[in-house]
């Protein structure tokens, strides 16, 4: 892998586990009262993947974990956008 790629991944990577390591959503918001809300957060997370391109990494929401996640705490969902 060049440099320059590796370098852009490694941005990424440290982006994204910023992101998934602040747990600031602010007391009494709609995310920390509707457990809902804190399932979909929650699934999403684990169900995203980073991919690498020509472009640059990119994130996307792998469906089928997305869903099977939410089926596991008992929600019923459309797929995650």
């Amino acid at each position: 892998m060049p440099r320059r790629r590796r370098t852009h991944v490694a941005a990424a990577l440290i982006a994204l586990g910023g992101c998934a390591a602040s747990e600031t959503t602010p007391s009494g918001s709609p995310a920390t009262e509707d457990p809902k809300s804190r399932d979909t957060i929650d699934c999403m997370d684990m169900a995203r993947e980073l991919w690498s391109g020509p472009r640059g990494p990119r994130v996307s929401i792998n469906q089928d974990r997305y869903q099977q996640c939410m089926k596991e705490r008992g929600q019923m969902t459309a797929p995650a956008r």
